[in-house]
């Protein structure tokens, strides 16, 4: 039994107290399933981090440690599974000339990278982290994602197939414009899978249009709130299990919603089926990113059990897998391999 801290995605931190399956905590394989193909879709920039080893003291300098590491929502999912031991296409964009380095490092990582030439500046988040793990702040430079158009989309896919068609299961983040979003859904059969993870609430809504055709989503409770909602996320609020819920209603048949809260209870929801659980406690090191190690686990498991009914999947069962890999990913500083 032990202290569990997390980011609300409020700007504050709760504690509870829990038990877990420490197996799956102690071994990201433990949500390992048989390696499938499948693509993913999104933002690929450089990571920095900055961590304090005390409270840091606005208007003044302050000692910290840098860690720079390959980021981006969709590049950190594309990781995990890799790790996991999918076989993982990638594809984004990068001004060109900025992009071996990047390409290189995925690829080493077990990933087929392609970042497709885009003029603009070069994408990058830093964040500053607490001495107790939590996300003090982010800065997000990404403008090159909004001047994504549609008509890059093709030279996207055809980097991922090499004339062969795309795989059966896909995967994007929120980065890119809705128009692009909009573009691979209307590239994808029928019987093809769609996974979707949330970027930020500023960029939610872009997948408000797209939610039909999805088949899993994962996002915060901010998130869920302006896309369920339409409205900035205060508390008290919507409940995850309501926005979950909701989400799930508007997407595909057999689509399952996660909403997580940072140390508080998350839910997944599909058809008829919710299940709420809270996330394991420990001793958190890195919270930057938790949400990625979640969707990726998420989505390797659906990916695992694509063939079964969504009336004989265990949602339980799949929240904690996927909120063990949260708190595994949350137990090592930025850079370190899953």
């Amino acid at each position: 039994r032990w202290l569990v801290l997390g980011d609300t995605g409020y700007g504050s931190r709760v504690g509870h107290c829990c038990h877990y399956s420490m197996a799956l905590l102690a071994q990201p394989g433990a949500w390992r399933m048989t390696g499938q193909a499948v693509c993913v879709i999104g933002g690929c920039h450089i990571d920095r981090h900055l961590y304090f080893d005390s409270a840091p003291v606005t208007g003044r300098t302050n000692p910290a440690r840098i860690v720079e590491a390959p980021g981006g929502v969709a590049a950190n999912i594309a990781r995990h599974l890799a790790a996991a031991g999918h076989k993982v296409g990638f594809a984004g964009v990068h001004p060109d000339g900025e992009s071996a380095s990047l390409c290189g490092q995925l690829r080493n990582a077990g990933i087929g990278a392609q970042l497709i030439p885009l003029e603009g500046e070069a994408p990058s988040y830093t964040a500053l982290i607490g001495p107790d793990g939590e996300l003090l702040i982010g800065a997000a430079a990404l403008s090159l994602y909004d001047a994504v158009t549609a008509d890059v989309l093709p030279a996207m896919l055809a980097s991922l197939t090499a004339g062969t068609a795309l795989p059966a299961t896909m995967i994007i983040d929120a980065n890119y414009p809705e128009s692009v979003l909009q573009a691979l859904v209307d590239a994808l059969t029928a019987d093809q899978s769609l996974y979707a993870a949330a970027t930020s609430p500023r960029k939610v809504d872009r997948l408000a249009a797209i939610l039909p055709r999805l088949d899993g989503l994962v996002l915060n409770r901010a998130e869920a709130t302006q896309l369920a909602t339409g409205l900035t996320a205060a508390k008290p609020g919507p409940d995850v299990s309501m926005l979950a819920s909701t989400l799930a209603g508007r997407m595909r048949h057999g689509g399952h919603v996660l909403v997580s809260d940072g140390g508080d209870s998350a839910a997944l929801a599909t058809g008829d089926q919710l299940a709420t659980a809270m996330p394991p406690a420990i001793q958190m090191v890195n919270a930057n990113g938790a949400g990625d190690a979640m969707a990726a686990a998420l989505f390797s498991a659906m990916l695992a059990s694509r063939h079964v009914r969504p009336d004989e999947k265990d949602s339980g069962k799949l929240l904690e897998t996927a909120l063990a890999a949260g708190a595994h990913h949350s137990l090592k500083p930025a850079g370190q391999s899953s």
